[in-house]
């Protein structure tokens, strides 16, 4: 499987790997850019949150037999979108880490 995130239409796409064929889209309400991560049947999406009043920025967890969100791990309220983040994350052991367009590389517990 396939997953492909969405910054216009704040969703995940699932394609099968083999055909290209969509299997489903998982709603994070969130302008992501990069690919997201999986690990253990999560997906891991960074971007900025939409229409939050605060502007929050950072990474979203999703399950992927459901499309729950599962956590967040906002890295900062922002006023612009600078500390979204704007990286593929990657997961290493339980640790995400993503860049974010302030420039900086952030790691979180997953």
């Amino acid at each position: 499987i396939l997953y492909i995130g969405s910054s216009g239409s704040q969703f995940v796409l699932s394609l099968e790997a083999e055909t290209g064929k969509p299997r489903g889209f998982l709603q994070n309400l969130t302008f992501n850019w990069g690919t997201p991560a999986l690990a253990d049947n999560t997906l891991y999406v960074g971007g900025t949150a939409y229409q939050d009043p605060q502007n929050k920025a950072g990474l979203i967890a999703l399950q992927t037999d459901n499309g729950q969100i599962t956590g967040r791990k906002w890295i900062t309220p922002v006023t612009t979108t600078k500390a979204a983040g704007g990286s593929s994350p990657i997961v290493v052991d339980e640790v995400i880490y993503f860049g974010a367009l302030d420039g900086k590389v952030y790691a979180v517990k997953r």
